[in-house]
């Protein structure tokens, strides 16, 4: 008897085969693909239409401050990581032994690099930080952040599109090629890990804000109760 994938509500038999991740696995074919891809069985992906309103609040403070040395220094902060990666890199071409993982993030964030600003790198690392301490829950797990965070970097350039016919819809459609998942996972903590203070700053400035906002609001609730209060022992 066949056991049923581990995600809730789906009725479909774990994947089997002779490969040890099919034949130990607890989820079905397409829940296991997904895990691969997304970092987690149930993990839903991250698009920009979501992370617009936590850009927006980088944006806002960047507009605000534009002359602020935490942007140049965020900068440097990602041109030293783009650094670190070369060197890697040409330490492994030297033939200096190094992980697979290592060298395979060490060449995302490298071309990276070569595609994109460093301040639209950060930006949107700050936006997923922000996403992740705004909606608990939102990620399934640590390793599902790491990989939704290297995703949506990724995504700055077309470097990683490819483009296909969907014979169906009769229309071309646009997919991402993605390392596998430790690849992704390693990416995405070495982005979070360097970049993710800047995220971090900013949540606690907008807490910091909207309680000075809700205690404002406060005060003027009590001042107008006061106010009734008054006009009516008048009358």
């Amino acid at each position: 008897m066949s056991h049923l994938c581990a995600v809730p509500g789906c009725a479909r038999p774990v994947g089997g085969g002779r490969r040890a991740s099919r034949a130990w696995s607890i989820y079905c074919n397409k829940h296991r693909s997904h895990e691969r891809r997304h970092g987690h069985a149930e993990q839903r992906q991250v698009n920009l239409k979501e992370l617009a309103p936590y850009l927006k609040i980088t944006d806002r403070r960047l507009k605000v401050t534009p002359e602020a040395r935490a942007w140049d220094a965020a900068d440097e902060r990602f041109r030293a990581l783009a650094d670190a990666a070369a060197t890697d890199l040409a330490a492994w071409n030297r033939g200096q032994p190094m992980s697979g993982i290592q060298r395979l993030c060490a060449e995302e964030i490298d071309k990276l690099a070569r595609v994109a600003k460093p301040r639209e790198v950060w930006r949107l690392v700050a936006a997923v930080i922000l996403m992740e301490r705004r909606e608990p829950g939102r990620f399934k797990s640590d390793d599902a952040f790491f990989v939704q965070m290297a995703r949506v970097v990724r995504r700055l350039r077309d470097v990683n599109a490819y483009e296909w016919w969907d014979h169906k819809a009769r229309r071309t459609r646009r997919g991402y090629r993605d390392p596998n998942k430790r690849v992704m996972v390693e990416m995405g903590r070495v982005l979070s890990v360097s970049l993710g203070m800047v995220g971090t700053t900013l949540a606690r400035m907008e807490d910091a804000e909207e309680a000075r906002q809700d205690k404002v609001k406060a005060e003027l609730v009590g001042a107008l109760g006061e106010l009734e209060a008054g006009v009516k022992e008048a009358a």
